[in-house]
């Protein structure tokens, strides 16, 4: 089979089944004791398979004597019946029942399991996991609330530059499967700077010419330069008007976790950044709600493509290493 390596990654299920037309396969994983789909195939062919992955350095329970497996290394393995794999752990009846192989959703009978299919390939894309009764969802990171005071967008531009076979590599002595005849040569870069506080400090640039990545890691050493100077001068609170000091002064509940403040200390809260009174708070939500130092950069398709032209420049022109997130097995 063309370009799938063995054992086969879970993102290259999809390309095994192009290329086996006749072939369709679902593939399972497990968290913790919970089967969940990991790939779904977009249409069932004559011959469909259920498989179970089991993944590398994950701790997998046996479900004859509750042991635990270390596993080595991540195999596949051959689901014959989807149904008695899961039906203990879905449903309390001792009957067979019907399952959805792509969502996980099960049936008393296969005449409703039969309508369930016309439509759930149109609109489930994963499993429906709905909270069990009487289960809240709570917000923790109250420090995130805030929005962060700088975001960067950029994009760049490339040109197809030919390549003439002079000017290819010396001839190896295997012949090669593939010969390049164009590169993706970058010739232009731009970005936008926005403030979510102030709207002057935003602004957008570009640059035409030689080394657009250069200049761009540049750009963004002189910005978080400038970033940096403004955080470092806080300003101080603005005077409380009467109608915020009559606020302060009634107020019991602090507008950062939303929680009570009686009996505990009460302090104002403002934005270092604009002076601006917020409400009151907790001593320690307080000390806790900073601003962002983070300055996140937005590129359209950075890891697919971007990425390669700007990252050498990134790692020689700022201190420090650079950290790379590395890709799993489904990307």
């Amino acid at each position: 089979m063309k370009g799938i390596e063995f054992p086969v990654a879970l993102k290259q299920v999809s390309k095994f089944e192009k290329q086996n037309n006749e072939i369709s396969v679902n593939v399972f994983g497990l968290d913790g004791r919970e089967i969940v789909p990991l790939h779904r195939t977009w249409e069932k062919k004559v011959n469909h398979i259920n498989l179970l992955l089991i993944e590398a350095g994950k701790d997998m329970y046996d479900s004859d004597d509750d042991s635990i497996m270390n596993c080595n290394d991540y195999h596949y393995v051959y689901i014959k019946n989807l149904s008695r794999l899961m039906s203990s752990s879905l449903a309390r009846t001792k009957k067979k029942i019907d399952i959805c192989d792509r969502c996980l959703h099960f049936f008393s009978t296969q005449q409703y399991l039969e309508a369930h299919l016309q439509q759930c390939k149109l609109i489930n894309d994963c499993k429906v996991k709905l909270p069990k009764v009487g289960n809240d969802i709570t917000f923790k990171n109250d420090r995130f609330k805030e929005k962060i005071p700088f975001v960067i967008y950029a994009d760049r531009e490339c040109l197809l530059i030919p390549i003439n076979e002079s000017e290819g590599d010396e001839e190896e002595d295997e012949p090669k499967n593939t010969t390049a005849y164009q590169k993706h040569d970058m010739f232009s870069i731009g970005y936008f700077l926005k403030c979510s506080y102030d709207d002057s400090l935003s602004r957008f640039s570009s640059y035409r010419g030689e080394e657009p990545a250069l200049w761009f890691v540049k750009e963004l050493k002189l910005i978080a330069e400038q970033i940096d100077n403004i955080y470092g001068n806080p300003i101080p609170m603005e005077n409380l008007s009467l109608e915020q000091q009559i606020s302060l002064n009634e107020s019991d509940t602090c507008h950062i976790c939303e929680k009570s403040i009686y009996g505990r200390i009460k302090v104002h809260d403002h934005c270092h950044l604009t002076s601006k009174y917020r409400r009151s708070a907790h001593a320690g939500c307080n000390l806790n709600y900073q601003d962002s130092r983070i300055i996140p950069v937005v590129f359209h398709n950075l890891s697919g493509y971007d990425a390669h032209f700007i990252i050498k420049d990134i790692s020689n022109c700022f201190p420090g290493k650079v950290d790379l997130l590395p890709l799993r097995k489904e990307k």
